[in-house]
């Protein structure tokens, strides 16, 4: 619509503007408080998200604290076994075994016990072994009362620690070292095959703490290479005395070679990962925190009337209790403990406890040199959510920019119709002014004429002629324009009747003969077919059409009329051989006030309403209007009416 009212009107400079500035005016706009509106949404959601991060970690450190006191309290009130000792000083020992003893058969040769084989050391070794047993019964008491973020601890009166206990290779499986610590140098040479599997096997079987250059333990390498012939039973005894000692990267690269190796049954390889999945053992950073002075100053307070402690010490917690066995049992909340219990703590969706402090963060100080520091999972949260709203905005400014050009399309149509319609009407009055002063004038001029008896005796049958030629071709014209009238507001009236089509259409056509002699009219008429139309409705569109065609068609042309049936409708053609009407305009002329786009339109006087009339003939009959044109070829006018009759 907005390009054929462009094509058809002149476009100044003065409606480009406004036009530019209604559209681009209220996008700018838009654009700005939109993208004012990301800024102040993307600083509110770091601000949020700090806000957030802070909050977090205060609940964190509130929660941590919170725990440790529960915790302090339920140890203080629990009951832990007593010492295993007292246990055995007190149990009876049977007869039987006393016996047993008594009649036992001691060798002749054997050599008399020395101090270090005496029963001083014998007594010490099971006073050790019982307090272990023990140390480790108050270690899985403690463990069920002490945080999940916390290591218990078992120490001797002495401060000595019990649990964790260190892990030790058993004797059995201790390595040659100074050939074993050769063997190992020399796998890693490039050496044949044969050579290299029988050395592999030699290590296997003998060197099972044997270490690489880099410091890889190589029993577990070599007992899952093809060279070599290692018993399962072998590999998960290795596994059990050694698993907890090994670092995180050999558990990592050990767990990988179990899972990928076809020397090991499905129950073997199970077993293997349960062993590996043990925590590691953690006596030696247990061993380091008890050295801190506020340690040592709560293992001396325990040996006085004391009996719960609670200690905080750089980077260590400890809550520590004395059992009346003499051991004193506890726990430790460290930095490692407390990622290794991070798990364990609720968190809002979107956070996480970090390991670093990268990014959008916030430490939840536990103590000194105790922190957690909370982040968020996806670091780009905040810059995902202002691009989430970057798209939306986008799309919306695209909507905007879309609806904004529609309206101001629609607008800046409407303008340039309203505009056209103007100028149209202002053509339409002058055109019927022209048409309504001709006939007058001539009526005027004639009438003054008669009354000044001006006119000679023989000469009064031509004026009266005249005039009334005149005021019939001035009623023709208000006719058409009562018509036009009352069709465009739907109040024409049709007095339907059967009618021989012929009849007014050589009625119009010898009218028209009549005010343009010497014009050339072909015609092609069915004087047998017969409709249910209005006949005079059906003249008035004829005189319209030969009226047209007589303006547009060069002097001298021909014009062909044709009446005929097609199917059930009467078609009356009117052709004339004039210049011609351009594809886009040929429904548009339709319309009332239209005219084709061209110089001779232009310059052709008239109303504009002739071929609206025709096409509201036609539609009130509930048929149609068209036209055929090539631009050069003449036109083809149509009206096709329904017959209505059987």
């Amino acid at each position: 619509m907005l390009w054929s009212v462009l094509q058809r009107s002149r476009i100044e400079a003065r409606d480009w503007l406004v036009f530019g500035v209604a559209i681009l005016l209220p996008l700018a706009l838009a654009a700005v408080v939109g993208y004012r509106a990301l800024d102040n949404e993307a600083a509110a959601r770091q601000r949020e998200t700090e806000v957030e991060l802070a909050d977090a970690a205060r609940r964190l450190a509130t929660q941590v604290h919170a725990d440790i006191a529960s915790a302090e309290k339920r140890l203080t009130n629990a009951q832990i076994p007593a010492v295993a000792e007292k246990r055995l000083t007190n149990a009876q020992i049977p007869a039987s075994a006393e016996k047993r003893l008594t009649n036992a058969q001691i060798p002749a040769s054997a050599e008399p016990p020395t101090n270090a084989q005496g029963p001083a050391a014998a007594e010490k070794r099971l006073t050790n072994a019982q307090i272990g047993v023990d140390a480790k019964a108050a270690a899985r008491r403690v463990e069920q009362v002490m945080p999940r973020f916390a290591v218990a601890v078992v120490l001797a009166n002495d401060g000595e620690l019990r649990v964790p206990e260190a892990v030790r290779a058993p004797e059995s499986m201790a390595s040659k070292d100074t050939e074993c610590d050769r063997d190992a140098l020399r796998i890693a040479q490039r050496m044949e095959d044969r050579e290299r599997a029988k050395l592999a096997q030699h290590l296997v079987d003998d060197c099972p703490d044997a270490r690489s250059e880099s410091g890889r333990l190589l029993f577990p390498i070599l007992a899952l290479d093809g060279a070599t012939k290692v018993a399962a039973q072998k590999l998960l005894a290795w596994l059990e005395a050694r698993a907890q000692s090994l670092s995180g990267l050999e558990r990592d690269a050990l767990r990988d070679a179990i899972s990928r190796t076809n020397k090991l049954d499905a129950g073997s390889k199970e077993r293997a990962l349960g062993l590996l999945a043990r925590p590691p053992s953690r006596r030696g950073d247990v061993a380091q925190w008890l050295t801190a002075p506020e340690a040592k100053r709560a293992v001396a307070l325990l040996a006085g009337e004391t009996s719960v402690v609670r200690f905080e010490d750089d980077g260590v917690i400890g809550v520590f209790r004395r059992l009346d066995s003499g051991l004193i049992a506890g726990f430790l909340v460290t930095q490692d403990s407390l990622s290794r219990g991070s798990s364990g703590f609720e968190l809002p969706a979107e956070l996480s406890l970090a390991t670093d402090a990268n990014g959008a963060h916030s430490a939840a100080d536990i103590g000194k040199g105790l922190r957690m520091i909370i982040g968020l999972k996806d670091p780009r949260y905040v810059e995902r959510l202002t691009a989430q709203s970057r798209r939306w905005l986008a799309a919306s400014g695209v909507a905007m920019a879309v609806l904004a050009l529609a309206f101001g399309a629609l607008a800046f149509a409407r303008m340039r119709e309203t505009r056209r319609l103007g100028e149209l009407r202002t053509d339409f009055v002058s055109a019927v002014s022209h048409e309504l002063r001709t006939p007058i004038a001539s009526l005027r001029m004639l009438a003054e004429l008669l009354e000044q008896d001006r006119v000679e005796e023989g000469e009064r049958a031509e004026v009266h002629a005249a005039l009334v030629e005149e005021a019939r071709r001035l009623g023709d014209t208000i006719d058409r324009l009562l018509s036009f009238s009352r069709m465009t507001a739907g109040r024409a009236v049709l007095s339907r009747r059967e009618t021989v089509m012929a009849d007014p259409v050589l009625a119009s056509l010898q009218a028209f003969e009549l005010s343009h002699p010497g014009v050339d009219v072909k015609r092609t008429v069915d004087s047998e077919l017969r409709a249910n139309v209005d006949p005079d409705q059906v003249r008035l569109a004829l005189d319209n059409l030969l009226e047209n065609a007589f303006k547009y068609a060069p002097a001298g042309q021909p014009y062909e009329v044709v009446l005929a049936a097609r199917g059930d409708e009467v078609v009356i053609s009117v052709e004339d051989h004039g210049p011609g009407i351009a594809a886009r305009d040929q429904k548009r002329i339709f319309e009332p006030f239209e005219r084709a786009d061209d110089r001779l339109s232009r310059a052709t006087e008239g109303s504009g309403i002739g071929l609206g009339l025709v096409r509201h003939v036609a539609k009130v009959h509930g048929g149609r209007a068209w036209v055929e044109s090539e631009p050069g070829r003449g036109a083809r006018f149509l009206i096709a009416l329904p017959r209505g009759v059987a």
